[in-house]
């Protein structure tokens, strides 16, 4: 009798037949034992893949319709008038660099003509007028959040409420945060989350100057407020204008080149979860690279949602956008995530008072991986199938590069403690790239995925959140 196909388990495993006899752990095997097999995994999984990842579909996937609704070209004086307003825009934003002086934040522009601009922008037909100029966005309710977000602060914080009371002012605090209209006062209560990039990145970035911790090259832009209002509004509503403005201004305020490669995020969360989100690197993509960034905050402020069957806020708790250079991988390296490297990484929780590591995890955490891919609600799911296999596949080369990494990783981290410039416990991730050791993420510690190996002796009480903007601020 002849033999069936080896592509046959790997087309039944992704497609959910036959679970039981070919089960992850065996095409797992397989795909270890037969390298060559790989490839034809990787092939099927894509030709079976709807092209939804954990977070719905992909920037690509939505931009080529509202890109479909949107063309059709502009008038020279609109594109005078965008200019303009993209000039104003960047008179707006602060920005901070790897490649500048170390903490230092500069203006980007100088804007001249602010409330010409928006008085042209008003007398515009709606279909071309821009939902965005340097000092007007639009908005739901128009007197912005702040007193809602005051009033719920203040029950917060209330000494004559019980404790229940306030957690649920608290969170519907920090839900406002992520969801209501932006007015000044609330862009500078956002503006002071702490775990934001540009709190801690410049202060990092001096303190592995002359170590082994290298850091991405990276630009750090605190988003104007009329900008970043337009994470507020649907995407879909957005018309072409406004697409123009923001991507132009991002290729301006990113020093954009048209054959970079990227990865991107907001100052507190990214897409990795579906890196297609995340990693932007053809002309095409990088040349609306600003829609991407509003995509990604949008996903995170969308957690807050009260839509949702589970309410997470801190996602998009941030003023700040950020464009880094993407760290290639070595040939073969695996991916999940859509497209994310499955390289060894390091969570190292250290003490910035006391000046020493508290404890080391790795990032691959073996229980967790597979507890994500092969325990929850969505395992029979195509992406998670993939990605479970995936992981197996790479998981006793992690472990091992985890093994022989993990004390040069700790010593490296030791080293750089005593110039960095911070307060209280952080989590920082290291990851391992070739020779290469980069620091690619920091977090208060007590909020980080596996705080828990901290030995409880040395951990600390965070100090009290700071949401209110001091006078001198």
């Amino acid at each position: 009798m002849e033999e069936e196909p080896l592509s046959n388990p790997l087309d039944l495993f992704l497609n959910g037949a036959n679970s039981n006899t070919f089960s992850p752990e065996a095409i797992a095997k397989m795909l270890r034992d037969q390298p060559d097999l790989l490839e034809e995994f990787e092939r099927a999984y894509t030709v079976m893949s709807d092209g939804l990842g954990v977070l719905g579909p992909s920037f690509a996937e939505v931009q080529s319709e509202s890109r479909s609704q949107h063309d059709g070209g502009s008038a020279p004086a609109l594109d005078t008038l965008i200019s303009g307003i993209v000039d104003d825009l960047l008179a707006r934003t602060q920005a901070w660099s790897t490649s500048d002086d170390f903490c230092t934040v500069r203006p980007l522009g100088v804007g001249a003509s602010t409330a010409k601009h928006t008085e042209l922008a008003k007398s515009l037909p709606e279909s071309i007028r821009p939902q965005v100029t340097g000092d007007s966005a639009v908005m739901h309710l128009p007197e912005g959040g702040s007193p809602m977000l005051l009033m719920m602060y203040a029950q917060a914080m209330s000494s004559s409420s019980s404790p229940s009371k306030r957690k649920q002012f608290y969170d519907r605090f920090r839900q406002g945060l992520d969801i209501l209209d932006l007015d000044s006062l609330m862009y500078d209560m956002i503006a002071l989350n702490e775990a934001s990039m540009g709190r801690w990145l410049p202060q990092l970035a001096e303190a592995c100057d002359g170590t082994e911790l290298r850091i991405p090259r990276t630009t750090v832009a605190q988003v104007p407020l009329p900008l970043l209002q337009l994470t507020r509004i649907d995407y879909e509503s957005i018309n072409g204008t406004t697409h123009q403005i923001l991507n132009e201004w991002a290729t301006r305020a990113f020093n954009l080149q048209p054959d970079g490669d990227y990865f991107i995020k907001t100052g507190i969360f990214s897409s990795k979860f579906d890196f297609r989100n995340a990693r932007v690197r053809e002309a095409q993509e990088v040349a609306e690279l600003g829609d991407y960034l509003l995509f990604v905050h949008q996903q995170a402020l969308s957690m807050a949602s009260p839509l949702n069957p589970t309410i997470m806020y801190g996602a998009g708790t941030t003023v700040e956008w950020v464009v880094r250079e993407f760290i290639g991988a070595t040939a073969g390296t695996p991916t999940i995530y859509h497209g994310l490297p499955l390289r060894t990484e390091f969570r190292v929780f250290i003490d910035c008072d006391q000046r020493k590591v508290l404890s080391v995890a790795p990032y691959w955490e073996s229980n967790t991986m597979k507890h994500r891919f092969a325990r929850m609600s969505d395992a029979d799911n195509l992406n998670n199938r993939h990605d479970y296999v995936t992981y197996m596949v790479a998981e006793p080369s992690l472990q091992q590069e985890y093994e022989q990494m993990v004390e040069p990783v700790a010593a490296a981290v030791q080293e750089m403690l005593p110039r960095l410039n911070l307060t209280g416990q952080w989590s920082l991730d290291i990851m391992v790239s070739g020779e290469d050791l980069w620091a690619i993420d920091m977090a208060p510690a007590h909020s980080s995925a596996y705080y828990e190996t901290v030995p409880p002796e040395l951990r600390r009480v965070p100090a009290p959140e700071r949401w209110l903007p001091a006078v001198e601020d």
